[in-house]
């Protein structure tokens, strides 16, 4: 029978083999229960702390959020106790009606009063919802005084600086400034004021013009479409300008209705002001027996339209390009362009290096990158030495997003005449 049966001993050895095994199941078992037990209690605390830190954020944000709202509110109540409209207007071409001018300081007052009324009149037609009684309205008139008193039929220069000095005296904000005999000044000051207002969030509505002529309507166009323009009209628009979808309007109290006979301004200087120089250049050329034209040196190039165009941007070496980049990392900051291309700064605390001026090669990189740079005077610069860009290099086919020439976009880019430091004007041949 022992040969049968095994002995028992290895069977119990066996069992307790299994007992530690189990015993250390258990305890693993155990073990990890209380480890998770751990981790789901810190997990709690973690929301626990989530929560507050979360509510106290919130709590931080909206009492930063409600200090904001109030201060914009603020703002917007004081911009809108500051409201005002800015009616900018060529008097070269809005000519004042008969009998005002002649009649002197008297007259000038009369003007301004009418054509304030006649501005408060459109402003409530156009905001019926708005107490825009309260707005300031500003007017400046840009024009040719001796050419006023000729459209005038009267010779007295004493009579128009008489209505000009009342017409300026008339109204705190209005004002009527002399440009001289140059026909795009008049333009340009329409133009370029009308910039300067649209974006002030206190400015409410810019009145332009007159508008007479379609080509006038698409020199204005990049500003047109901002729902605060408003163009107004004398009888000299054409139809091709009524018929431009612009909504527009009259000041028949102040400004006359007919084409005044002998006229120097019913033509348009944006069309015929280039042509007349031209010509007047040419004749001048016919002179040179008689006197000098030496050509100067320095001059700047304008399309057709007036606006100054930009010469392609010069070309430089790569090498040149890395000494200048390597200086500027040596240096910490950016080179002075006005310092190392026009020879002085006339900042007290520039911020830029000087430190010696570049060398001929470095600055040729330099004028090529101030292109990057808008002229703060745009198309309107006459500066031959401004180093600045004046619009797009890429004019209307530019595919930059939030491009920083944006309005400049709808220049004509295409040069017609060199203008001289001294004045004179030649015709680039085509």
């Amino acid at each position: 029978m022992s040969r049968v049966f095994k002995d028992s001993s290895s069977y119990l050895a066996r069992l307790q083999s299994f007992n530690r095994v189990d015993k250390e199941r258990d305890e693993l078992i155990k073990e990890l229960i209380a480890n998770c037990q751990a981790f789901q209690d810190r997990l709690e605390q973690k929301c626990n702390e989530y929560d507050k830190l979360e509510a106290q954020v919130r709590s931080v944000y909206q009492a930063q959020a409600d200090e904001a709202n109030g201060k914009l509110a603020d703002i917007q109540r004081k911009a809108d106790a500051n409201s005002f409209a800015f009616a900018v207007i060529d008097g070269d071409e809005a000519i004042f009606r008969d009998g005002l001018v002649s009649k002197g300081e008297k007259s000038g007052l009369v003007a301004a009063n009418r054509l304030q009324a006649d501005i408060r009149k459109h402003l409530r037609s156009i905001y019926p919802d708005v107490n825009s009684e309260d707005w300031r309205i500003i007017v400046q008139v840009a024009l040719n005084l001796e050419g006023l008193s000729k459209a005038d039929h009267t010779k007295r220069m004493a009579k128009i600086n008489e209505f000009a000095r009342g017409f300026n005296h008339a109204r705190a904000f209005f004002s009527l400034v002399d440009v001289g005999k140059d026909m795009q000044q008049s333009y340009v000051k329409v133009r370029e004021m009308a910039r300067l207002m649209l974006p002030n969030p206190q400015c409410k509505q810019v009145i332009i013009g007159p508008c007479y002529d379609k080509h006038y309507i698409l020199q204005l166009q990049s500003l047109l479409f901002d729902p605060k323009v408003a163009l107004f009209e004398t009888s000299q628009t054409t139809r091709e300008a009524q018929d431009s979808g612009y909504r527009m309007f009259r000041f028949p109290e102040v400004f006359r209705s007919d084409v005044p006979n002998g006229n120097a301004s019913s033509s348009s200087p944006l069309r015929n002001g280039m042509v007349d120089i031209i010509e007047e250049f040419k004749n001048s050329l016919d002179l040179k027996g008689t006197q000098s034209l030496a050509t100067p040196r320095k001059c700047y190039l304008v399309n057709a339209s007036g606006e100054r165009v930009d010469e392609p941007a010069p070309n430089y070496e790569t090498s040149a390009a890395q000494r200048v980049d390597a200086r500027v990392k040596e240096e910490a900051r950016g080179p002075c362009y006005r310092y190392h291309l026009a020879g002085a700064c006339g900042v007290s605390s520039c911020s830029y290096y000087h430190n010696g001026r570049l060398g001929l090669a470095e600055q040729q990189v330099l004028r090529a990158r101030a292109r990057n740079f808008l002229c703060s005077y745009r198309s309107a610069c006459n500066n031959p030495d401004c180093i600045w860009g004046h619009h797009c290099r890429y004019g209307s086919k530019c595919q930059i997003s939030n491009c920083s020439y944006g309005d400049t976009h709808d220049i004509d880019t295409t040069p017609v005449e060199r203008i001289y430091e001294n004045g004179l004007r030649e015709r680039i041949r085509a």
